[in-house]
């Protein structure tokens, strides 16, 4: 069995009980971008941080696209009151 190589890039509080944490990793000569929701042990409680299944992992090669997606997001919420929930369309 090949033994996936990560590297932790971020992480940043999601929540009091959650954390998103953002890895890079080498898997079968494929290189992988993970953004996970991690469960976090309230204070006191044993155990360690647990990855959960909210989460997505892709190709580097779709880097971009989702960088794209981001900015989009970006831009959007600078343009748009808090409110509001229309105005909402596909873009490439």
């Amino acid at each position: 069995m090949t033994e996936a190589k990560q590297r932790l890039i971020k992480t940043f509080s999601k929540n009091s009980t959650e954390l998103v944490k953002v890895h890079v990793r080498e898997w079968q000569g494929q290189t992988y971008f993970d953004i996970r929701v991690w469960h976090q042990p309230a204070p006191g409680e044993p155990g360690a941080e647990i990855p959960t299944k909210k989460g997505i992992t892709l190709h580097m090669d779709l880097l971009q696209e989702l960088q794209k997606a981001l900015e989009y997001i970006a831009e959007y919420r600078e343009k748009t009151p808090d409110s509001a929930q229309e105005g909402l369309s596909h873009r490439d």
